[in-house]
């Protein structure tokens, strides 16, 4: 299901338990509790939530067992991602680009996702800590690093890694030196 420029769809979207994607783009829906009735979605993406997401997601957003693709852009008020992401167990692609506010990614939740194929960073720049251990991402195969604060990056373990984009990270002052097999 896609809802673009609605800006007051209905709430009754979270009562569609069958739904496989969800892609909000320029409403004001807010991230509910019920987001967790949506046991079979494989897809999220919102971009631009006109404001209306907060600081941080609910937690039962862990309980999206079947989310392989979680993508948000343009969230302008979300500081922190719940520990709960770490449930998402098949979870392969975590995008999160023009979040201005964004701080706080906990690195024990994150570690967990170790199905992940994509990470991207895009336009986060007040992430400072980046969720280590990257090592626990052996299947990463596409990382990028947009316009953040991070200043230390551990590629040493990303044998799968194919891609990977670095740009504009201005307290990144090298790339550690570090032998790959």
């Amino acid at each position: 299901m896609i809802i673009v420029n609605d800006v007051n769809p209905s709430e009754y979207v979270f009562c569609l338990k069958n739904l496989l994607s969800l892609e909000l783009g320029n409403t004001n829906l807010t991230l509910l509790p019920d987001i967790a009735n949506l046991k079979n979605l494989t897809l999220l993406r919102i971009d631009t939530d006109n404001g209306m997401i907060g600081e941080s997601l609910p937690g039962k957003i862990g309980q999206l067992s079947w989310l392989s693709t979680l993508s948000f852009t343009k969230i302008n008020n979300l500081k922190s991602l719940p520990v709960q992401i770490g449930l998402l167990s098949r979870l392969q692609s975590l995008i999160l680009a023009q979040i201005p506010n964004l701080e706080n990614i906990s690195p024990l939740s994150i570690a967990r996702l170790t199905e992940l194929r994509t990470l991207n960073f895009i336009d986060v720049p007040k992430l400072s800590k980046h969720p280590n251990p990257m090592g626990s991402f052996q299947k990463l195969t596409n990382l990028e690093l947009t316009n953040t604060n991070l200043s230390d990056l551990q590629l040493k373990n990303l044998q799968q890694l194919s891609s990977l984009v670095i740009s504009s990270n201005l307290a990144m002052s090298s790339i550690p030196n570090q032998r790959y097999a």
